[in-house]
């Protein structure tokens, strides 16, 4: 069909094609802000009905008395003038428009439609049956030995089964640690220059629980969200699972290094950061003995607590006046909720979730004692993997 092509056949189309009637339609009369009369509106509105009823009345009237030069077509891709490309392509765009997704064009919609491939019934079912026998496992708790890794080869009619991997677990392990023979008396070496086992040192790397995966989690209290202070969850985890808080880092955001690169940003939120209350600073006419006897009957201030407000009082002495009004101090993470934490020290916007994982604790267990030590103490090792804790929040 080259003449369909030619110019001479696109201008006999045109001669035979006739002028829609002119239809009077609303004129969008919005103004600047957008707002537009309900006039036009209502215009608009009866002319959108009529166009949907005429195309109602042409579908049922197809209906009723169907063409019957209608013939099927098998669709080609690779034939232009068959217009069958052409006709996706303008189909894929209206659905396009009315879902504000890019356009496609000629080449683009020719291509995606030859990397289509048909989805078979028979295949579906049967990975859906196959599936549904790894469920029963599942919910009959087989061990993971008992599950399968299945796959369905329809072209070479081989249907394989694999043994799933079994978790990787975390575990408490010890290493032995070759000292630096050169800080090493004479006596730690062997005849043949080795050093000897009891000079080595023995690191322990402590996973709790002990083993544990990906998907363990420590599930805390109903009521730890709205209730809970840090105070409760260092009690909860020394009282429950021994476990000795030292620190909790909560990640608040994301910065970009001299690279390029995202880099995580963490606030300290254990041990809580004491939080200065200015008004407590001394008259800066003090001289600093006097200004540390201040604090110290006044407000009851020791050690690295009066420091602080005397590093304050110093800045403010060579400034030469206070401010009429500090500001007041920020509320510590001590006094906060554990739903307040994460709120406003770690920026999480937690509208509809049901469950959220503490990040960022750092922990301390005491190691079992062996049976001949039993008078001796044993000195506390950090939990270097340590299951994070499941926190569930109300409504």
């Amino acid at each position: 069909a080259s003449q369909e092509r030619s110019q001479v056949f696109a201008a006999d189309l045109v001669a035979s094609l006739s002028m829609p009637i002119y239809a009077r339609r609303a004129v969008d009369t919005s103004d600047i802000e957008g707002t537009t009369s309900s006039s036009n509106t209502d215009d608009e509105d009866a002319y959108s009905r009529q166009l949907l009823n005429a195309a109602i009345q042409t579908m049922e009237t197809l209906a009723t008395n169907p063409p019957t030069d209608i013939q099927p077509e098998d669709f080609e891709k690779d034939d232009d003038y068959n217009f069958h490309v052409d006709f996706v392509a303008a189909c894929a765009n209206c659905r396009a428009l009315n879902y504000a997704i890019p356009l496609t064009d000629h080449d683009k919609a020719k291509q995606t439609a030859g990397r289509i491939v048909p989805a078979i019934a028979t295949t579906t079912a049967a990975v859906t049956g196959l599936v549904m026998l790894e469920l029963f496992k599942v919910v009959l708790d087989m061990p993971n030995t008992a599950l399968r890794t299945r796959q369905v080869g329809l072209g070479v009619n081989v249907y394989p089964s694999f043994d799933a991997d079994n978790l990787i677990e975390h575990r408490t392990t010890e290493t032995m640690i070759r000292p630096d023979p050169s800080t090493l008396p004479e006596e730690a070496f062997e005849a043949n220059g080795s050093v000897k086992r009891e000079f080595w040192t023995k690191h322990t790397s402590v996973a709790y629980p002990n083993p544990h995966s990906v998907w363990t989690k420590l599930p805390a209290p109903e009521e730890a969200a709205l209730h809970w202070k840090v105070t409760d969850l260092a009690d909860w985890l020394s009282n429950e699972h021994g476990l000795k808080l030292t620190a909790w880092n909560l990640q608040c955001g994301v910065a970009t290094d001299e690279d390029g690169k995202p880099r995580p940003i963490s606030t300290r939120v254990y041990p809580p950061i004491e939080q200065l209350d200015l008004n407590k600073l001394p008259d800066l006419t003090l001289s600093k003995p006097k200004a540390m006897m201040y604090l110290q009957q006044t407000h009851g201030l020791r050690g690295s607590s009066m420091m602080k407000y005397l590093a304050e009082w110093d800045k403010y002495r060579k400034i030469g006046h206070l401010p009429e009004n500090f500001p007041p101090p920020e509320k510590s993470t001590a006094e906060m909720t554990l739903i307040e934490i994460l709120q406003i020290k770690g920026n999480l916007d937690l509208t509809g979730r049901k469950r959220v994982l503490l990040d960022g604790l750092s922990c301390s267990i005491a190691p079992a004692k062996p049976d001949d030590t039993d008078s001796m103490d044993v000195d506390e090792v950090d939990v270097e993997k340590l299951a994070p804790v499941l926190l569930k929040l109300p409504g």
